[in-house]
C-alpha cells in the first residue's frame, strides 16, 4: 500500500515553521528616534536595539558619514550592552544624525546580522521618518539697519599677553647681557700662568730621581744624565746662564765671571759635573757611596744658592743694555696707563723700534687669545727686522698659590738669542679702592726670540 507524498513532507514544514518562530523570538530589532522632528542643522539620536542570546554575535551595518543623501551621521557610532534574564542580552547602537534639507526625510531600514552556531540570519531595522523644520522669520517687525561697529574699552586682560611678552624679553636681554660678560670674563681668566721658583722645581725633580732608584738598577749613565740635567736647568733658570748649551768648563767659567762662585759650593758642583761627564762619555763608573754623595751635593747646592730668594723668585742677573730695559719699562708704563682707570681687560698691543722709529699697534678679536697671537705675528712678520720689540697682554698670575691680576710682557732684542718674559702684578681699581701696582716686574723666564726666526726668512 502506497503512502501519499504529502504525508511525509508535512512534518518537515511544521518543524521548520516552529523553529523559525522560536528563533525569531530570541532575536528582535527595534529602531528608536529621540525626536521625530528637529530644526534645520540640529542633531538627534537614532538607536538600533537588538535583543539576542548571550552566545550570539551581532554585526551592525558599516555606516560612513551618511544614511541617505539628506541624512548625515555625526561622529562615530556608540555601542552599549546590557545583560537580561534568561541568557539574553540587549545591544544598542547609537548614531547622532542631522539634516540640512527642510522637509520630511526617511531613514531606510538597516540590515543587522546575527551569527549563531546553527548559522546566520538577518533582520532589518524599522523604517523611520524625520521632519526637518526651517528657522522661523518674524515678518511683522520693522526692518532695522546694520549697527555701527562699537569700540570696546581696553582692559588689563587685553594687554596682559603683551605685558608678559615685554617682561619676558626684558628678562631674556638681561640674562643674555650677564651671560656674555661671564663668558668674556672666563676667556680673560683662562690666560693664567703659574710660575714656580727654580729651586722648588729642581728640588721636586731631585725627589723624583731619588724615588726612581736608577743607579740601584745598574742604570748609572741614565742616573747621572738626569742629575746633571736638573742642575743645569736650575742654573739656567736662576742665573740666566745657557747651561744646557755649554760644557762643564764653560759653565764654571761663566759662574766665576759673574762672581757667583764666592757664595756657591763650587767644589761639590765641579765634582758632580766632572764625574757625570766621565760616566756619560768615557764609560766611567762610580760606587754606591759616590752616587749617594753627589745626589746630596745637588740638594745642598740648590739649598745654599736659594737662601737669598725673594717671594719665592731668585734674584736674576739680567745682562742687557740699558736701552732695552728702558724700552721694556716704557711698555709697562704705557700698559699701566691704559688699565688703571679702566676695569675691562687690557687690549693687547705691540711696540716696535725699527730704524729709530717707534710703532705702537693695538689688536682686538672676538677671542682674547687670538688678539694676543695677532700681536705676536705682527712682530714676527714685520720687515725689516726690528731692533727691539715687545707685546703686552692681560691675565692672571699665580704665585705661592695666590692669584693676582697681572700684565704679561714678552720682549725681544735682535742682538740676543732669547726673549724675556716679565709679569707686572696689580690690583685693579674698584668703587672703594684705587688702582695699585704691586712691587716691581718679575722676570719669569725666557722664550724663543721671534726676531731671530724673522731674520732667517
Amino acid at each position: 500500500m502506497k503512502r501519499h507524498p504529502m504525508k511525509s513532507i508535512l512534518p518537515l514544514f511544521v518543524y521548520i515553521f516552529l523553529f523559525d518562530n522560536l528563533s525569531a523570538q530570541d532575536y528582535t530589532v527595534s529602531t528608536i528616534l529621540d525626536k521625530d522632528s528637529i530644526q534645520l542643522g540640529r542633531q538627534v539620536n537614532l538607536k538600533f536595539l537588538v535583543i539576542k542570546g548571550t552566545d550570539d554575535i551581532i554585526r551592525f551595518p558599516s555606516i560612513a558619514d551618511s544614511l541617505t543623501k539628506y541624512i548625515e551621521v555625526i561622529g562615530q557610532p556608540k555601542i552599549d550592552s546590557v545583560k537580561l534574564k534568561n541568557n539574553k542580552e540587549q545591544i544598542t547602537q547609537t548614531l547622532s544624525i542631522t539634516s540640512f534639507e527642510i522637509g520630511v526625510q526617511f531613514i531606510p531600514p538597516q540590515p543587522i546580522v546575527r551569527i549563531t552556531p546553527q548559522g546566520r540570519d538577518t533582520l532589518f531595522s524599522d523604517l523611520k521618518f524625520l521632519k526637518i523644520a526651517g528657522v522661523a522669520i518674524d515678518t511683522t517687525g520693522e526692518i532695522r539697519d546694520i549697527k555701527n561697529i562699537e569700540k570696546v574699552k581696553l582692559t588689563f586682560n587685553d594687554i596682559k599677553p603683551y605685558l608678559f611678552l615685554f617682561v619676558g624679553l626684558l628678562a631674556f636681554g638681561v640674562c643674555l647681557f650677564f651671560l656674555i660678560r661671564f663668558i668674556k670674563k672666563k676667556k680673560f681668566e683662562s690666560i693664567e700662568t703659574v710660575v714656580e721658583a727654580p729651586h722648588i722645581v729642581a728640588l721636586r725633580e731631585l725627589d723624583k730621581l731619588k724615588a726612581q732608584k736608577l743607579w740601584q738598577q745598574k742604570r748609572l749613565k741614565e742616573y747621572y744624565t738626569r742629575l746633571t740635567e736638573i742642575i743645569r736647568t736650575y742654573i739656567e733658570n736662576k742665573y740666566d746662564i745657557l747651561a744646557m748649551e755649554k760644557t762643564t768648563k764653560e759653565i764654571l767659567e761663566v759662574i766665576q765671571l759673574k762672581e757667583l762662585d764666592k757664595t756657591l759650593p763650587m767644589n761639590e758642583l765641579t765634582s758632580l759635573l766632572n764625574l757625570s761627564d766621565l760616566i756619560k762619555f768615557a764609560k766611567g763608573d762610580a760606587n754606591p757611596e759616590e752616587n749617594i754623595l753627589h745626589l746630596e751635593n745637588a740638594y745642598n747646592f740648590i739649598k745654599i744658592s736659594c737662601k737669598n730668594d725673594i717671594n719665592g723668585h731668585s734674584p736674576v742677573v739680567v745682562n742687557k743694555s740699558n736701552n732695552f730695559m728702558d724700552f721694556i719699562s716704557e711698555g709697562i708704563d704705557y700698559a699701566i696707563e691704559m688699565i688703571k682707570d679702566n676695569p675691562v681687560p687690557l687690549v693687547p698691543f705691540a711696540i716696535i723700534i725699527s730704524k729709530e722709529k717707534k710703532i705702537t699697534q693695538k689688536f682686538t678679536s672676538d677671542k682674547y687669545q687670538e688678539a694676543i697671537k695677532m700681536a705676536e705675528n705682527f712682530i714676527s712678520d714685520y720687515s725689516p727686522v726690528p731692533e727691539m720689540a715687545l707685546y703686552i697682554y692681560d691675565g692672571i698670575f699665580t704665585m705661592n698659590n695666590i692669584k693676582t691680576d697681572a700684565i704679561y710682557i714678552k720682549a725681544f732684542n735682535s742682538n740676543e738669542l732669547k726673549g724675556l718674559t716679565f709679569v707686572q702684578r696689580y690690583k685693579p681699581k674698584t668703587k672703594s679702592t684705587a688702582f695699585e701696582r704691586i712691587e716691581i716686574p718679575i722676570l719669569t723666564g725666557k722664550v724663543d726670540n721671534i726676531l731671530k726666526s724673522n731674520s732667517k726668512v
